[in-house]
């Protein structure tokens, strides 16, 4: 990737631009072209290093895809580094785009999925022929770190990203002893990074709180051309057997443990009492899959949907309650909502950040299951509302990947313009997980491929 620093004419240019915006002078075209003068000057080389990208079928990999596709849009180089076959096949056209596939081990419990496992000595080849402007860490796993140990040895700026709760994780799966564990785990690493981005605030400062140390805000986007009531089926609700009337519970994402989807269904079943045409479709795939379809054979399980298919699958149903309580997003609640479906969700994250109560959804409070029985029987109790579905589009049109990137785009060219070399990192880890010395630890952990 060749970094292109720009020229004085593009420097006299970009001067006889502005002077000319200040005499109101400049038509639009002129406009528009400064902030592309710009970006041309300021051209980075970023290398984004995760166990998961498109097309990994998650909020994380999805997020990672639209941020690497708006650096690339503005001229940047992206280096993508992750073990995940034919990662950011969508992104191949770009001439700044780049990958590597590292060595992989399985993720337990997650078939399909893979941890990344590089050697030092395989980052230190790739970034001494390319070496990036800054380093962008989105999973903290064992990848994570080597790069981490790398870079500042190399003096390379690094930025991490907090885009998923695997602290949090441990109680699903019968570990709540690793939760302190993992949790101090990831405040080591991400402390060794110049800076780290958390989706909204509220996560944002449960970090601060807990010692993480420098850590900002970066937000969502959604695609509001794609994921918008138009995109309403009435072919596919009667794929579902649906009629027009009969309304539709969807749910959308990871069929995992911590999903919480024990709640989603005892919601629907309480709908269902009131409402008994009611529909439930399911929508994913993951590691306890086949136990919901023999617990509830009633359900639709419509098994992974992408881009158009996916979008038509929001649009085509009406309420959308989502009971997770271990996002640090939830990219999927954004796309809902733009979607026109009456949302319930706990109040944290983008729930907190997108819905007003019986305004535009339905809040309730965190972990008060009751509480979100409740507002599924309220919402539908509330028929078709209308008002309230057309103020859940409202809501969500407000976020653009546009906005978001230039976001991300200026808070790294920050990092690297105010970097300052810190040393190697203070703390030594293993290429294996948090909890693999704990003597509680189950061997499957530990297994390779």
């Amino acid at each position: 990737m060749e970094r292109n620093e720009g020229s004085g004419n593009v420097c006299h240019d970009i001067s006889h631009l502005s002077e000319r915006l200040k005499r109101g002078s400049v038509d639009l075209l002129a406009a528009n072209l400064l902030p592309a003068m710009l970006r041309t000057r300021t051209a980075m080389r970023i290398s984004i290093v995760t166990d998961t990208f498109a097309p990994n079928l998650n909020g994380v990999a999805m997020s990672l895809e639209r941020f690497s596709r708006g650096l690339l849009e503005r001229g940047h180089g992206v280096h993508l580094i992750s073990p995940v076959k034919a990662a950011g096949q969508s992104l191949v056209g770009f001439p700044g785009f780049y990958r590597y596939r590292t060595d992989r081990v399985p993720l337990p419990g997650y078939s399909g999925l893979r941890l990344g496992v590089p050697t030092s000595r395989k980052f230190r080849k790739i970034w001494k022929d390319n070496r990036p402007d800054i380093i962008y860490i989105a999973t903290e796993a064992a990848m994570g770190v080597t790069a981490l140990r790398v870079a500042r040895k190399r003096e390379i700026p690094i930025a991490s990203g907090f885009h998923t709760n695997f602290h949090s994780y441990s109680k699903d799966y019968s570990l709540s002893f690793l939760e302190d564990v993992a949790t101090d785990y990831l405040r080591r690493v991400h402390n060794e990074t110049d800076a780290t981005f958390a989706p909204v605030e509220d996560v944002a400062e449960k970090l601060r709180s807990t010692g993480f140390k420098n850590v900002h805000v970066l937000g969502r986007g959604v695609d509001t051309a794609l994921f918008n009531p138009g995109r309403r089926s009435d072919e596919l609700r009667k794929s579902w057997g649906a009629s027009p009337d009969d309304p539709v519970a969807l749910y959308v994402g990871r069929i995992a443990l911590e999903k919480n989807l024990d709640l989603f269904f005892k919601a629907c079943d309480a709908m269902r009492e009131k409402v008994p045409t009611l529909k439930v479709v399911v929508v994913g795939d993951g590691p306890q899959l086949e136990n919901f379809k023999e617990a509830h054979p009633e359900a639709i399980f419509a098994g992974v949907k992408r881009d158009e298919e996916l979008a038509a699958c929001y649009a085509s149903a009406d309420w959308f309650p989502f009971p997770s309580t271990s996002e640090t997003y939830g990219n999927v609640v954004v796309e809902a909502l733009a979607s026109g479906l009456q949302v319930v969700a706990f109040d944290y994250a983008a729930p907190a950040k997108f819905i007003e109560d019986g305004k535009n959804g339905y809040l309730c409070p965190m972990a008060a299951e009751d509480a979100f029985v409740a507002a599924c029987l309220r919402a539908i109790e509330g028929g078709t509302a209308t008002e309230l579905r057309a103020a859940a589009v409202r809501a969500a049109t407000g976020e653009s990947w546009e906005r978001v990137v230039s976001n991300f785009e200026a808070a790294l060219e920050k990092i690297v313009a105010e970097y300052k070399p810190r040393g190697p990192i203070s703390f030594d880890v293993e290429l294996k997980s948090p909890w693999a010395k704990h003597p509680k630890a189950p061997s499957s952990f530990l297994r390779k491929e």
